[in-house]
């Protein structure tokens, strides 16, 4: 559906009339950049601000609490600015994204709404956006899934999160223009030795605008003593990630699950908190093969 947002008026318009004029009642077009900005622009960051939109926003933020799609959505489409099922489940989807990278709401409640709406929504375009968000979310909580790593050594062979399996990989996204993180690298060096071989891999992931700066600074340093990979160019990994800064750590396991988000730097004390992960790693697996061992009830 075609749709145009507001030209600018010859006198300030509200932000309720706007509302009740594009959005109250009407069809969710959320497919078009245009409504979807608007909407952003008349409803920023909507579970943080309930109060500020409705005037019912206690009941908003127990449903919230209790995980309760159902709750959220009736209380939503009950709203005179609403009046919509679609749009109330727009308005939850679009809520849960903006809490996720807020980090308003627990992670973990996030995932249950999204779960919910994922199973009942009405709406099958709903419910796909809903599991793609519950995916996202659950990407860096500790005990799922890694993100996948798409790198390259300085020889150009491809390498994944697969090439650091059975062993703990102390990831490091690196910037050459981060101080800390150039200070932090030397640090790195020693921390690898430290353990007995094939219990972790130091895997320092080089972000930058080229790859020739990459090829520069790895050839520039032949005592590095590190492996130091290409990113490939991959925002969307650093987005996986939530790479903002840099150093950024996270510490996987051997079965590749994020094991410390964020892990602590060299200078945080990373060595004996690796220490304490590593045996509670070791106790697990040696209690869960005990307990799947013949005789064993």
């Amino acid at each position: 559906s075609r749709f145009r947002p507001p030209p600018p008026p010859p006198y300030p318009r509200t932000r309720d009339i706007i509302v009740k004029e594009y959005f109250t009642g009407k069809e969710v077009l959320y497919r078009n950049p245009a409504y979807c900005e608007l909407f952003d622009e008349m409803f920023p960051n909507i579970y943080a601000n309930f109060r500020h939109h409705f005037n019912s926003h206690d009941d908003k933020r127990q449903a919230i609490i209790d995980k309760s799609y159902y709750s959220l959505k009736k209380s939503l489409a009950s709203e005179p600015k609403i009046s919509s099922e679609n749009l109330a489940d727009y308005m939850i989807i679009k809520g849960m994204k903006d809490a996720y990278y807020t980090d308003t709401i627990p992670k973990e409640t996030l995932i249950a709404l999204a779960d919910s709406v994922a199973s009942y929504c009405q709406n099958k375009d709903f419910r796909a956006m809903a599991s793609t968000l519950s995916t996202e979310f659950s990407t860096l909580l500790i005990g799922h899934a890694a993100p996948q790593l798409d790198l390259s050594d300085i020889n150009g062979e491809k390498k994944g999160l697969y090439d650091f399996a059975g062993k703990f990989a102390y990831v490091m996204f690196f910037n050459p223009d981060s101080y800390t993180a150039l200070s932090d690298l030397e640090l790195i060096k020693g921390i690898r030795q430290d353990f007995p071989p094939g219990i972790l891999d130091n895997v320092v992931v080089f972000v930058s605008s080229s790859c020739d700066e990459y090829k520069d600074f790895v050839e520039s340093d032949p005592d590095l003593e590190l492996p130091v990979y290409w990113y490939n160019g991959n925002k969307e990994m650093l987005r996986k990630y939530n790479v903002r800064a840099y150093p950024t750590y996270y510490l996987i396991s051997p079965e590749s699950l994020v094991n410390m988000n964020p892990a602590p730097s060299p200078t945080e004390n990373f060595q004996p908190k690796f220490d304490a992960a590593y045996r509670s790693w070791r106790n697990d697996r040696a209690r869960k093969q005990y307990q799947s061992s013949p005789g064993i009830r």
